[in-house]
């Protein structure tokens, strides 16, 4: 029996996980997928975390598409309406879709998204290594060999490197990044307002930098 192909994806955010949820129910049965994660996020673990991922339309439809989004929309806040300003300038606008009357976008929280594309992973038959960290990758064998932190080496027909901007296996394999001071910080925060559309999302551009709120679901999970 030939030995299928082994793809290893190093990292299980969300570029990791929607590439193995995706790999493994496009290629079934040709294609041994395991990913790698030290810290997959659980219950307790995704609480903690109020970030949330906006989505295009288009990115929506592409969910659709592979048959990820019928588990997310319940989960879903829709982007009904853009209002967009500037200070110190008169006027405003409002951006509406009146022709095809569907949301502009929409806003999901990433525990949620994250924890839908794990199971799907699972239950595609993708082997997940949870607990032990990548340390150290190889490329100058006939193929990548990957070292986790527990002393055991995963060789792979291709390995993907999704573990982040710090990565130090990117550095391992000498690829360079170019980094450029942006002299701004960016804050995000969950809040809750009162009086305000809740499928609105609002832009206001400013000297300093742009200030944006968009709609959340709300859950407990994005409470203070």
């Amino acid at each position: 029996m030939t030995e299928r192909p082994r793809l290893l994806i190093v990292g299980g955010g969300l570029a990791g996980l929607l590439l193995a949820a995706r790999a493994s129910e496009q290629f079934r049965d040709r294609l041994s997928i395991t990913l790698i994660e030290r810290e997959l996020s659980d219950g307790a673990q995704a609480s903690l975390d109020t970030r949330a991922t906006a989505l295009s339309r288009d990115s929506k439809d592409l969910l659709a598409l592979w048959g990820f989004w019928s588990e997310l929309s319940g989960a879903a806040k829709a982007i009904e309406r853009i209002h967009v300003s500037r200070r110190s300038r008169f006027g405003s606008a409002l951006l509406e879709d009146e022709v095809s009357a569907e949301p502009m976008g929409w806003v999901v929280e990433n525990p949620l998204l994250q924890a839908s594309l794990l199971r799907r992973c699972i239950a595609a038959g993708v082997e997940v290594v949870e607990g032990y960290r990548a340390v150290k990758l190889t490329a100058a064998s006939d193929l990548p060999l990957l070292q986790l932190e527990d002393g055991r080496e995963l060789s792979a027909d291709l390995v993907v490197i999704a573990d982040g901007a710090e990565s130090s296996l990117r550095s391992d394999l000498g690829i360079t990044v170019q980094r450029r001071a942006a002299t701004q910080f960016a804050v995000a925060v969950n809040c809750e307002a009162e009086g305000v559309d809740n499928g609105t999302a609002f832009e206001r551009f400013t000297d300093e930098g742009p200030l944006a709120f968009l709609p959340i679901p709300h859950s407990d999970s994005n409470k203070p």
